[in-house]
């Protein structure tokens, strides 16, 4: 799991992430990879810019969607470790 005190997802920059509806499709050109992710997730990919950690968007999230921190805190960290492993966010 993601530890939420040391790491700081980034966007990767070869990402081509585009609009469709409600939802925000994300394409990774190296492989033609291709994910979806419904507002909740487009907000979480949104934030991931580098400066936060997955604690602290979790608590964008939650206040956000009035939710309890420990479930944002627990979708914000499954989230990134998906996107990780597709290889659309960088966890440094």
């Amino acid at each position: 799991m993601v530890s939420h005190q040391e790491t700081r997802p980034t966007r990767r920059e070869n990402v081509f992430a585009t609009t469709l509806d409600d939802e925000l499709v994300l394409r990774d050109p190296a492989t033609g990879g291709v994910y979806v992710l419904n507002q909740t997730g487009a907000d979480i990919w949104t934030i991931s810019d580098g400066s936060r950690t997955p604690a602290e968007i979790a608590r964008a999230i939650a206040q956000s969607y009035e939710l309890e921190y420990e479930r944002a805190f627990g979708d914000v960290c499954k989230l990134v470790e998906e996107l990780r492993d597709a290889n659309l966010l960088a966890v440094a």
